[in-house]
């Protein structure tokens, strides 16, 4: 899968202008820091994966709004390996499965299984596992809109919406510390 194909799924699926440009301004962005961690501490990183996962970690957004876009986008993706006319190319059911848990996992830091039955998006945890996982959910909270705004906007406004001492506000917090970390 590569940049024009996931571009024409976004646009396919309903996704809006706003949020493709948001899209590619993660995508982007999530390429950068992964080029420079790879390089920094010689980390094999799928740079592939990153840039494709970060134009379509909204894709759930064609869909809604809410918390569960995460979920909904995994559900889109994870049902083009049965779609017949859909030629996917040289992309496998592992790949499309390594996008689906990037969408599922970007929310914030992730949310995790507490949460999760609370806001009622199922019985497990949703939390960044692989490095490409954690890197496209901290350059998503440093885009704002389609620009780079920085982290410390994100935490004010999980804080608004959560309240200082959320649980969610300290994982972005620590996945920003863990991020910073590795490009040190």
């Amino acid at each position: 899968m590569d940049k024009p194909f996931a571009i024409n799924l976004l646009n396919k699926e309903g996704v809006s202008e706003r949020t493709i440009r948001h899209s590619i301004a993660v995508s982007e962005l999530a390429v950068e820091i992964a080029a420079e961690i790879s390089k920094k501490k010689n980390l094999i990183i799928d740079l592939n994966l990153v840039e494709t996962g970060g134009l379509l970690h909204d894709l759930g957004r064609s869909k809604t709004h809410g918390i569960a876009h995460g979920i909904v986008g995994a559900k889109i993706l994870r049902n083009l390996t049965n779609d017949t006319n859909i030629n996917l190319g040289s992309c496998d059911k592992i790949f499309i499965e390594k996008l689906a848990r990037i969408c599922e996992r970007h929310v914030g830091a992730g949310i995790d299984k507490d949460e999760a039955m609370i806001i009622g998006i199922g019985e497990m945890a949703y939390i960044p596992e692989t490095i490409e996982e954690k890197i496209i959910a901290h350059a998503d909270n440093l885009v704002d809109e389609d620009k780079v705004a920085g982290i410390e906007q994100t935490v004010e406004n999980f804080e608004r919406k959560l309240g200082k001492n959320h649980k969610a506000v300290k994982r972005i917090i620590e996945l920003d510390a863990y991020i910073n970390a590795l490009l040190k």
